[in-house]
């Protein structure tokens, strides 16, 4: 049986990760944070022999100050599947690497 999973619950996992940011103090009583995220989202098919194949990506992700992923696919019941987001996060500070993985079996 398929079922569509929504990717939006790993994807908030998964940027819920510490990053490091800054933010920029205007006269003293606003603080105006700058953080952007530009990026590539993959969802993987793990195979019983442990083999991977794509089952969807997602390229040119971008936001500034907050960003919502939500995509759907459908996948199988009972399949293990692996989300890969990698990226770059950029602050005052410059740009930072950043990946994450997930890796869950669906219901």
């Amino acid at each position: 049986m398929k079922r569509m999973v929504s990717v939006f619950v790993l994807v908030a996992m998964m940027l819920s990760t510490a990053v490091t940011a800054s933010a920029r103090w205007d006269g003293g009583f606003r603080c105006s944070p700058a953080l952007g995220f530009s990026g590539t989202m993959t969802l993987y098919r793990i195979h019983a022999n442990g083999k991977r194949t794509t089952a969807a990506t997602w390229s040119n992700l971008t936001g500034t100050g907050r960003l919502d992923v939500s995509r759907t696919v459908k996948v199988e019941s009972g399949t293990k599947y692996q989300l890969v987001i990698s990226g770059t996060v950029t602050d005052s500070n410059g740009s930072h690497t950043i990946s994450a993985v997930k890796t869950a079996t669906c219901p």
